[in-house]
């Protein structure tokens, strides 16, 4: 959740100019940085108050330091943060991509992650970003979707193989949505995303 508040912040930044953001972002990003960081574009779920580490690796986590990577590029013209969210997103892109862990993960943090990577698209283009989200779309499509009521069924976790036992969600169905209609868009909106 770090990372999400270290974009929330750098969304702020970008819209007010007030230092404070800045700060509060690059604090929050580092501190993932150096406490939850796994390898480039990975990152640990979280550190408990007696410092215990949950290493659940889930998709909105590198999202999450793609996304204010790329935001605090486009608030502030440096590009060491262009390269920070360039290295985050092939990494991840490289883990997530392999033995079908994409598609294992939740529907809904696997919208927050492509939002995160369209959003780096805006900045500094590459085809694989889109084609990921295309192709995640194109196996729930044929897999996890009821040709019968048009809803989409996922495993117990919200995300993987459709489990009939489990009951169908409004997120689910509100992330698969958003995966689509990121699709429909035209590459040249993708700064709208965030």
């Amino acid at each position: 959740m770090t990372g999400l508040g270290a974009q929330l912040a750098a969304h702020l930044y970008e819209q007010t100019r007030d230092p404070g953001y800045l700060a509060w972002a690059t604090q929050l990003y580092d501190w993932n940085e150096r406490c939850l960081k796994q390898s480039d574009g990975l990152y640990w779920n979280s550190r408990d108050d007696d410092g215990s580490l949950n290493p659940t690796l889930w998709t909105y986590n590198s999202g999450a330091m793609i996304g204010t990577a790329t935001i605090l590029y486009r608030a502030t013209s440096d590009a060491t943060w262009l390269q920070r969210a360039t290295a985050a997103a092939q990494g991840s892109l490289d883990y997530w991509t392999a033995e079908n862990r994409l598609y294992a993960q939740p529907a809904v943090f696997n919208e927050m992650y492509f939002d995160d990577l369209l959003l780096l698209d805006s900045v500094q283009h590459d085809p694989r970003y889109r084609a990921t989200v295309a192709t995640y779309a194109a196996q729930i499509w044929r897999a996890n979707r009821d040709a019968t009521t048009g809803l989409y069924r996922f495993g117990p976790s919200g995300g993987g193989a459709p489990d009939p036992a489990t009951r169908i969600s409004t997120l689910e169905q509100a992330a698969v949505v958003q995966i689509m209609a990121s699709l429909a868009w035209d590459r040249t909106l993708y700064h709208r995303i965030a």
